[in-house]
């Protein structure tokens, strides 16, 4: 299987709620002058805090 069609797979078993990420999910890393922001994240709702953040 390609990763083409491997991240297309993967991508049909998240569910997408149309929800705004909430604020303060920026990571700065300063050894390398970044900042990720990530652009989806997979939260179960019973807990407080995200699993998983990712960007696309």
């Amino acid at each position: 299987m390609s990763i083409a069609r491997h991240h297309i797979e993967w991508q049909k078993l998240v569910e997408v709620s149309g929800q705004a990420l909430p604020p303060g999910l920026d990571v700065r890393v300063p050894e390398h002058n970044e900042i990720l922001r990530p652009t989806s994240v997979l939260k179960s709702p019973e807990e407080a805090q995200p699993r998983l953040l990712f960007s696309a």
